[in-house]
Order: C-alpha cells, then sequence, then structure tokens
C-alpha cells in the first residue's frame, strides 16, 4: 500500500485491475482470477457492455470470487438501466454471501449509446438517468444495510422488501459512482464510498471532448466539486481513477501522441502528462 498527495491530506491507494481479456473458456477466467490475486491486486473489476465487455459481469463476479480467497471483486460499472435495483440487490447479497467482505458494486447511469443501440433498451437524456441512478441508489442502500425496503419515487416503487440474504459485512457492500459531470459527482460524493473520476462521456462516444475532460485542470474541477458536495464526509470517500493508458518508455510525448491518433483524438499530449488516466514515463 503506497499514497497519493489530494490536497488536504496523504491518501492510501490500491491497484485494481478491470478485465477486458479474452475469454476462450470458463477455466481460462478462473486462471486469470487466480493469476491477478497471485501478484497482489487488490480488486478485479467487471466492465458492464454487451458487445465491448467479454464476459457478463454478475456470473463472472461469483466465479471469480469461488476461484480466489482475498481477491476482491467488483464492477466498473454495472449499467442501471440494465436491471432493475431489487435484483441487482439481490444479486449482490447473494455474492456477498459467498465472498464476505469483497465484493465492491460499482454502478453508474449508463453512457454508451452503443449499448442502447443494440439492445434495444430505451436511452433517455442523461438527466433521467442520474434520476433513476439515485433513485436505485436509495433502494441498494436500503437492501445493504439489511432494511425492510420501501421506496416510491418516479421510477421505482418498492414496498417491504425484505433483504434476504443479509449481509456479513455488517450491513455494508461498498459503493463505487464514478462520473465527469457535476450533478453525478455531487450525488456520488453525497451517497458513495468510492468516487470515480472519468472521462466525460455525456456524447455517448469517446472523442476529443471526453479526453479533454480527464486533463489535470479538469480532475482539480472534479476534486472541488466532489468536496463541496461531500462535506465532511470527503476524507472517508475513496478516490478511484481509470488508467487508460499504461506505458513504461523514455519517450512519453510520442507515446501520448500515438495513443491519442489510435482514438481519432486531436488533443495536444503534453496535457495529457499529469493526467490521472494516462500512466506514461
Amino acid at each position: 500500500m503506497s499514497s497519493l498527495n489530494i490536497r488536504g491530506g496523504s491518501r492510501a491507494f490500491r491497484f485494481g485491475i478491470l478485465h477486458m481479456s479474452r475469454v476462450t473458456s470458463g477455466a481460462s477466467l478462473l486462471e486469470q482470477a487466480r493469476k491477478i490475486e497471485a501478484q497482489g491486486f487488490s480488486t478485479l473489476l467487471f466492465s458492464d457492455h454487451f458487445e465491448r465487455s467479454p464476459v457478463a459481469p454478475i456470473p463472472a463476479m461469483a466465479a471469480a470470487a469461488a476461484a480466489t480467497d482475498r481477491l476482491h471483486i467488483g464492477t466498473l460499472v454495472l449499467c442501471n438501466d440494465f436491471r432493475h435495483p431489487a435484483v441487482l440487490a439481490k444479486e449482490a447479497l447473494t455474492l456477498e454471501l459467498f465472498a464476505p467482505g469483497r465484493i465492491e458494486l460499482g454502478i453508474g447511469a449508463g453512457w454508451m449509446n452503443q449499448d442502447y443501440d443494440q439492445s434495444g433498451i430505451r436511452n433517455e437524456r442523461p438527466g433521467v438517468r442520474i434520476e433513476r441512478l439515485e433513485e436505485a441508489i436509495d433502494i441498494l442502500r436500503q437492501q445493504f444495510d439489511n432494511r425492510v425496503t420501501n421506496h416510491s419515487g418516479a421510477h421505482y416503487s418498492i414496498a417491504e422488501m425484505p433483504a434476504i440474504p443479509a449481509t456479513t459485512q455488517g450491513g455494508h457492500i461498498p459503493i463505487l459512482i464514478g462520473g465527469a459531470g457535476r450533478r453525478l459527482l455531487g450525488l456520488a460524493a453525497r451517497t458513495a464510498d468510492i468516487v470515480g473520476l472519468n472521462w466525460n462521456v455525456r456524447a455517448g462516444v469517446v472523442g476529443n471532448d471526453a479526453i479533454a475532460s480527464g486533463i489535470s485542470e479538469a480532475t482539480e474541477e472534479k476534486l472541488s466539486w466532489i468536496r463541496e458536495a461531500a462535506g465532511e464526509r470527503f476524507a472517508s470517500i475513496e478516490l478511484h481513477a481509470q488508467c487508460y493508458l499504461l506505458s513504461i518508455t523514455d519517450r512519453p510525448i510520442e507515446t501520448i501522441e500515438t495513443w491519442l491518433g489510435t482514438l481519432g483524438v486531436d488533443l495536444d499530449p503534453e496535457l495529457m502528462l499529469e493526467s490521472p488516466h494516462v500512466l506514461v514515463g
């Protein structure tokens, strides 16, 4: 465990792996999970896309949890629109039963146009998706606190639903919410255990605007929004940033420039050197 200097104090940090490897068999997935645990990583995370993700996250989490002893298993992140929160709560509580203290639930409002286009799931405007996510978080929190759950909102209605099975973490499965806009990061700061600093993918695709939202200056602005919304709880929030480019090289500018070119992005590579999403040098 090492530390990262964040204005206002020094924080310990840990490393996780987002699983994007090709899966040729169930055995290969289990082998990958065991290898990641043996290498000392904290967490194995699964994404949630129809074409881009190599496996469905929930069954993959269950398999990886069964194959390991210490590795935390999580999602980065589930799309709230793909599952009703009552169903998701039941699945998360069951995962926690088989891997006590090792489940971390990342959830977001959804963003990728391709997922909605391919599946036929209705792609609402971002504000509606965030409203729905906020209601889902309330339902999940009640369930994870082992409470009989009631919720009456514009998007979900829950009546006297018991939390079964009860959590073994003393009523706590960590929730990660990631985002880039002020509204979503404010929700995360108020309700999540882990707040993810992400690119702004409001447009539904990765382009110039998305990557530019990950430079150092933009990241500082995101942190200021989180501090403001979190208040006193900021010190207890874990901050998360996904690294999209990792390269050990003595030609960092050229490496970043090539990477940006593969993404079709026209951006000064110098701006990315201090980005938390790029580790090159």
